[in-house]
């Protein structure tokens, strides 16, 4: 009886710690309420402040905040261009350069004006990106 419960025990005890190991193995769950930021250059950023709210802004380090795409879902970068997609499937390529915004309402005008400006780029989930915790 007591190898039972000492088997019970170990098996509880197993299972706790691999369901431990996978949440601190996973920073970055898909739902949080933690406010954070991508930095893509010393000028510009991504900046979730809530599960809906986050923004691809300029000069967010000097109080000036310049917001450029609302409520961003993917994103990806190089050093001449930003490229978003938004909550409402809205497409957008910054020319970090000029500081020119162009927006695209499909998938479809939006790959061609990449192959149009050479963008060897797709767009990622946030989560494979760094981020920096914001302090609110």
């Amino acid at each position: 009886m007591k190898k039972k419960y000492l088997i019970i025990v170990l098996s509880v005890i197993c299972i706790i710690g691999i369901y431990m190991n996978y949440k601190m193995s996973n920073p970055y769950p898909e739902v949080t309420n933690t406010s954070f930021k991508i930095k893509i250059n010393e000028k510009y950023d991504i900046i979730q402040t809530s599960a809906t709210t986050c923004d691809f802004v300029r000069d967010a380090d000097i109080h000036q905040l310049n917001i450029l795409v609302r409520r961003v879902d993917r994103v990806n970068w190089n050093e001449k261009f930003v490229i978003l997609e938004n909550l409402d499937h809205k497409y957008y390529i910054y020319n970090l350069k000029n500081n020119e915004l162009f927006s695209y309402t499909n998938e479809n005008n939006f790959e061609i004006a990449k192959h149009k400006y050479n963008i060897d780029l797709n767009l990622k989930n946030k989560k494979y990106f760094d981020r920096v915790p914001i302090n609110n």
